[in-house]
């Protein structure tokens, strides 16, 4: 006799399970009723220590480096309906593309693919000098085409949208972050980049610091927003009446903006509260200092304008942002940050 209630469950692939976004995603998906019964979850691993974390969610691992074991990661794509990209490896999506390339030629199945990149796309070269005022609406296909093919890993998203548009290898959703806050609950990287990094800064030079005169003005979204629109894209995207994909599928995942100035001023305030600093004051970095501390791009990952109109998920997804804003949020990320560093954050 046969199960009529055996739930064939999607082949789901993971990258980035242990990463800020891709553990805290992983999480959230794992807690969702319809999201953990429909998904058989496969995720990469690096390195030993993350596969014993990853181990006690129940979930499939495997073992690759994204940046050189192209050919398993490839395998891994091919045998997959659907693939969760939440790493930061240009070299991991050529493979999943080859794989997607196979699963066509072998199976004529066409995955659907879930890629993230950023709204550092959107970055411009003010170096803190302006405030910007040229926005991007992901609803528009102008907007969206009109971003230089230069930015960083644009060619990647092309890559992806030529796979799905042209090729017709895959299903193609991306999902472009603004400035991540809050602390993730994933099993590894719990805090983004900018904020932390802003800390360290901070610290090493016993004063905040900005780039030029932090005006420049930067999108944001708190990790649980962000988290929430994945989950509703994934909803949308295994419902019948899946969204448009391509050009189409592209989601800006943004709720506020706010000036570097403004981050800067706030992280010196608290870490001036807490002892840490001799006073709340934020000065301009020098040529040195900028390299020195942040290395090449410092002025895209620290001082640029990125103005992104997350109008798509909105409308078609649903989604409202709930969380607090980045300046009401910033005194929770700098004492986890503090935490890690094996620093008091109290006074």
């Amino acid at each position: 006799m046969t199960d009529t209630n055996i739930i064939i469950k999607i082949s789901t692939l993971l990258t980035g399970a242990t990463g800020f976004i891709g553990g805290t995603l992983l999480k959230a998906i794992l807690a969702h009723n319809q999201l953990s019964a429909q998904l058989d979850i496969t995720a990469i691993f690096r390195k030993n220590s993350d596969n014993e974390k990853l181990k006690t969610l129940g979930i499939k691992t495997v073992q690759a480096d994204l940046s050189k074991d192209y050919t398993l990661v490839s395998q891994l794509a091919n045998q997959s309906q659907l693939v969760i990209d939440v790493a930061h490896s240009d070299t991991s999506v050529n493979a999943i593309l080859q794989g997607f390339k196979l699963s066509k030629e072998q199976r004529k199945q066409k995955p659907t693919f879930i890629h993230t990149s950023g709204t550092g796309v959107l970055s411009d070269d003010s170096m803190g000098m302006f405030q910007g005022q040229d926005f991007y609406d992901d609803t528009n296909l102008d907007d969206l085409k009109r971003i230089s093919p230069e930015a960083w890993h644009r060619d990647v998203d092309l890559s992806i949208y030529e796979a799905d548009t042209t090729l017709s290898l895959c299903n193609s959703y991306i999902v472009y972050p603004a400035l991540v806050y809050g602390i993730g609950t994933g099993t590894g990287q719990r805090e983004s980049q900018q904020i932390p990094k802003l800390v360290d800064i901070a610290l090493e030079r016993g004063e905040a610091g900005m780039i030029g005169e932090g005006k420049s003005i930067r999108g944001s979204v708190h990790i649980n927003d962000l988290v929430n629109l994945y989950l509703l894209l994934l909803t949308r995207v295994l419902s019948p009446t899946p969204p448009p994909s391509g050009w189409h599928g592209s989601f800006f995942g943004a709720s506020s903006s706010q000036t570097w100035l403004s981050l800067s001023q706030s992280i010196g305030k608290h870490l001036h509260s807490l002892g840490h600093l001799p006073s709340s004051k934020v000065s301009s970095l020098t040529e040195e200092e900028m390299q020195r501390m942040i290395g090449d791009n410092a002025g895209k990952f620290l001082a640029s304008n990125s103005r992104p109109v997350a109008r798509r998920a909105i409308d078609e997804l649903g989604w409202e942002p709930r969380e607090a804003s980045v300046g009401e949020c910033i005194g929770g990320d700098v004492d986890y940050h503090l935490k890690v560093l094996g620093l008091s954050s109290s006074s």
